[in-house]
């Protein structure tokens, strides 16, 4: 069971993604490891998904795309959740980013890695960092 006292994730499928299997996955792991998630489903609308983030609070928000296409769809994301206080960490992760390593460096945010391993290693880092910041994470 997670704990009340630990941060808040919230994951799921970029903007127009379909397959929510990766995302879905990461989300049981990092549950499993005692993190607060909330699994948003596929075809993530950044809108409401800023407006839902200013009311949860979350200290990460975790999108997944698997082709290039949904991994563009998501570059206002970051822009987005900037607004919202106070600031989650905006991660992502995917099958597009392996495919095509040169839509890294054109998505702002964190790349979490191209293996489940690597995702949660680095979700922990980032809210680790985060943490000893001062963020609030309850």
């Amino acid at each position: 069971p997670s704990r009340q006292s630990s941060p808040l994730i919230l994951i799921g499928g970029a903007p127009m993604e379909v397959r929510e299997l990766d995302s879905l996955m990461v989300a049981v792991l990092l549950h499993s490891e005692g993190y607060r998630v909330e699994f948003l489903g596929p075809d993530i609308n950044i809108e409401d998904l800023a407006d839902y983030a200013s009311y949860e609070q979350p200290a990460m928000v975790i999108l997944w795309a698997n082709s290039d296409f949904t991994a563009r769809e998501m570059r206002r994301a970051q822009e987005m959740l900037r607004r919202v206080r106070p600031n989650p960490v905006f991660a992502y992760s995917g099958r597009a980013f392996v495919d095509d390593p040169r839509l890294i460096k054109a998505i702002p945010g964190a790349y979490l890695g191209k293996s489940f391993d690597e995702s949660l290693e680095q979700a922990r880092r980032l809210l680790y960092a985060n943490q000893k910041l001062g963020r609030k994470t309850t």
